[in-house]
């Protein structure tokens, strides 16, 4: 597949998510990958979205913001993945379900993903380049060779399914991951959501897939 990321008629029965993830931008705030990562996904399932309000003070995202900030604001520092399970309970009235995949095993990561995305569930993955490179995205697709990923941090164009992958490939036996710029990374522990009776069956992930298809062709 391409890595442009751009639309493709029937790709996303198979490898993607079966409708697109709405890209919310975290702009110039470092610390802000895993609150936006959130937010997209809470959008993707209708729920909310806590990231169009992040700056008015007399919000809900606001008061969790200030709730959650210990000696600097949250949006600087940034959150551990306990700290986005907070999060993602803050805001939702629906019930949720939630299931974590530990870091360690990449295969098992894989795995574990590829199940989620089969299912219509996006999950929120860890992955870190060294000390400075520490960061948070959503996971969209996934196939034998990448993980694909809405990352709020990159730029985003319309139709596109993704806009960041890592690149999984093998080295002493081990299988191993690099970004789009070709730097190795550490993939870390994930975390998936949903709402309880969520059940998007093949059916329906085929005629959604079909109706946003026809969609970008108008």
């Amino acid at each position: 597949m391409e890595a442009t990321g751009a639309f493709q008629e029937g790709v996303l029965t198979k490898n993607f998510l079966p409708k697109l993830m709405p890209h919310h931008r975290q702009g110039t705030l470092d610390g802000a990958c895993g609150f936006y990562s959130v937010s997209m996904i809470l959008d993707y399932f209708g729920i909310c979205n806590p990231g169009k309000d992040v700056g008015d003070r007399r919000t809900n995202t606001s008061r969790l913001l200030q709730h959650l900030s210990r000696d600097q604001p949250l949006l600087e520092k940034g959150l551990h993945l306990k700290e986005l399970q907070e999060v993602v309970t803050f805001f939702p009235k629906t019930p949720l379900r939630f299931r974590h995949k530990a870091s360690g095993n990449l295969e098992q990561l894989r795995r574990f993903l590829r199940s989620r995305v089969r299912r219509g569930i996006p999950a929120i993955l860890s992955y870190s380049g060294g000390p400075d490179y520490q960061h948070f995205a959503v996971v969209v697709g996934v196939d034998r060779e990448s993980i694909y990923l809405m990352d709020p941090g990159e730029n985003h164009s319309d139709g596109m399914l993704y806009n960041e992958w890592l690149r999984l490939y093998r080295h002493g036996g081990r299988l191993k991951a690099k970004d789009s710029c070709e730097t190795p990374v550490q993939v870390g522990a994930c975390i998936a959501f949903w709402p309880k009776g969520w059940n998007l069956g093949r059916k329906k992930r085929r005629a959604e897939a079909t109706k946003q298809a026809k969609e970008r062709e108008k």
